[in-house]
């Protein structure tokens, strides 16, 4: 939770550059940095954190159950005499808890991408949520209880990417320093070498799932659907076939930042509690 106060900026400018040029419009912003100071400028410091109560949301969510569901699976797999599971069990495992803990997530996921992107629309077409739970109450009552999941199945298939990668990586580090004789003082110590492995997966998996994310920014902003397709695939050839390779990866440098820290704490906190 700690950790969404950091990354919500991030996840601020990542939402609008992936939205900028949307309907055949001049692309807003050129990089990052050209995506912050245009945000401050029109909206203050306050709003590079708006909707951050979304992104609290999405963390006790989306976080809570996969990381539950992962830590299940594991002990239910791992052997009489304390074996672990092998990798690939490991990687299907995490699929499993990123899959479900995504569903689970995608209501607050739909809120965060609609107030992250309230800010670029014309004052007279913003919505003006005030929080999360009016962003939902709203949401509920004006279109139904469905589109809380729009874009449902493009974010499990992130997900499913994202923690084939991430906690599979983590663990298998984690084997590694436990079976290697260490003393605990040495462990403790190794922790950052954990660390550093669940950045790295972290942000491969980022950048290979950021397709996949394009679509599911673009169809839960949107109470009509932006993006005519009904699926990732049709959705990613039409992106690609308007703006090219550029536009598929768009946000693609700060994805990974965005996901670092969300990635490496609990990670950190897990091996520092399990030692």
């Amino acid at each position: 939770m700690g950790a969404t106060v950091f990354v919500q900026p991030l996840d601020l400018v990542k939402n609008r550059m992936q939205l900028s040029g949307e309907g055949a419009k001049t692309r807003e912003y050129k990089t990052s940095l050209h995506a912050v100071g245009s945000i401050v400028r029109r909206e203050g410091l306050r709003g590079i954190y708006t909707g951050l109560s979304a992104g609290l949301l999405r963390q006790a969510t989306y976080t809570t159950t996969r990381l539950g569901i992962y830590t299940v699976l594991f002990e239910r797999l791992t052997g009489a005499d304390g074996t672990p599971p092998a990798f690939l069990t490991k990687a299907l495992i995490g699929m499993t808890a990123g899959a479900t803990g995504a569903f689970v997530g995608t209501p607050a996921e739909v809120a965060l991408i609609r107030m992250t992107a309230d800010g670029r629309l014309p004052p007279g077409e913003r919505r003006g949520y005030r929080n999360v739970f009016d962003a939902l109450l709203r949401i509920t009552r004006e279109e139904g209880v469905p589109t809380l999941w729009r874009g449902c199945l493009p974010t499990m298939a992130r997900a499913v990417v994202v923690n084939a990668a991430q906690l599979a990586s983590y663990s298998q580090s984690k084997q590694f320093l436990l079976d290697s004789g260490e003393s605990r003082f040495q462990r403790r110590r190794g922790s950052g070498g954990v660390v550093s492995g669940s950045v790295a997966s972290s942000s491969v998996a980022a950048l290979a799932a950021s397709r996949l994310w394009w679509h599911y920014v673009r169809r839960s902003r949107s109470s009509g659907g932006v993006v005519s397709s009904s699926v990732a695939a049709p959705a990613v050839s039409q992106l690609w076939w308007h703006r090219g390779s550029g536009g598929v990866m768009s946000g693609g440098v700060v994805a990974p930042a965005a996901l670092r820290p969300a990635a490496s704490c609990p990670a950190a906190s897990r091996l520092w509690q399990r030692r």
